[in-house]
């Protein structure tokens, strides 16, 4: 989550190349899984810009102010290479 006055600042994208480059250096970590409500095409969109794909849809996952909304599970290889570190 990046607080609303920060987004647009790369903070996001930093955050989670920041992590996947923890997760892409340890060899006994074959992918990296997410959920992310259905409806947030900004997260999408730089979860798919570093590599993820949706593998699945929870319908009704997520309630909120009386409203439910989906919930898409997206994932990403570890690449086969290992990160110089």
């Amino acid at each position: 989550f990046v607080a609303a006055r920060w987004r647009g600042h790369g903070v996001g994208a930093r955050l989670m190349r920041a992590l996947l480059d923890h997760t892409d250096a340890r060899t006994e970590i074959d992918f990296t899984e997410l959920n992310v409500r259905s409806d947030n095409a900004t997260a999408i969109r730089l979860y798919e810009r570093l590599g993820f794909r949706t593998v699945g849809t929870i319908p009704r996952a997520l309630k909120h102010a009386g409203r439910y909304g989906d919930e898409r599970v997206m994932v990403r290889d570890r690449p086969t290479k290992p990160p110089v570190v």
